[in-house]
């Protein structure tokens, strides 16, 4: 668990990933350290874990040769890795969810907090179908 000064934590989690192994190790990490005592915070702490990046490795039972391929890093968020030395029989393929992504998903963020702040005087009482 990484935590940054601008509030994003990073969590590397051992295989198999799921939802409650995220959610046991942020409650061990807030919860049982005194750093978050109310329930209703750290609820509201769960709802924002999202899943940002995997690491899938794929046996081929034989020595592969080794070799880091980069060229989908940037816009798909996909490093593929053969033969290197933790896995020299194996096939890594490491994604995440790419930069430009991650900073697209905070403007349309802002943009609905905005648009949903800003009425413009109209009736809020009922929302239209289009805003999410």
């Amino acid at each position: 668990m990484m935590w940054f000064e601008n509030g994003r934590v990073n969590l590397h989690v051992t295989s198999p990933v799921n939802l409650g192994k995220v959610k046991q190790l942020v409650s061990n990490g807030f919860g049982f350290t005194g750093l978050i005592f109310d329930d209703k915070v750290m609820a509201q702490v769960q709802e924002t874990i999202h899943h940002y990046g995997a690491h899938h490795v794929f046996d081929v039972g034989a020595p592969l040769p080794r070799k880091t391929i980069k060229y989908f890093d940037k816009s798909h968020g996909i490093t593929i890795k053969i033969g290197d030395m933790s896995h020299p029989e194996s096939v890594e393929v490491e994604s995440h969810v790419p930069d430009w992504a991650e900073r697209m998903d905070l403007f349309l963020e802002k943009l609905d907090g905005f648009f949903t702040a800003n009425t413009f005087g109209k009736d809020t009482s009922k929302k239209p179908d289009y805003v999410i």
